[in-house]
């Protein structure tokens, strides 16, 4: 499962996540998001889930993205 707190952890910036305005995430094989997966996102405005293998997305896990226009779930 990919982990931005962890990602920030092993020295990546936290700035430069939250500067993201788009993030594809295509034919990852995800399965499964974390609720808390996105809270350090909330300057997206497009964000593409594509060609996963998702099976449940939880009520609250998109709650952050305040400034989201576009979301692709499609495969």
């Amino acid at each position: 499962m990919l982990n931005i707190k962890y990602l920030i952890s092993k020295g990546y910036y936290e700035g430069e996540f939250r500067q993201l305005t788009e993030l594809r995430l295509e034919k990852n094989a995800i399965q499964t998001i974390d609720a808390k997966f996105f809270e350090l996102l909330n300057n997206l405005t497009e964000l593409s889930l594509r060609d996963n293998q998702l099976t449940r997305i939880d009520g609250s896990t998109f709650k952050p993205l305040t400034n989201l226009i576009h979301l692709y779930l499609d495969k």
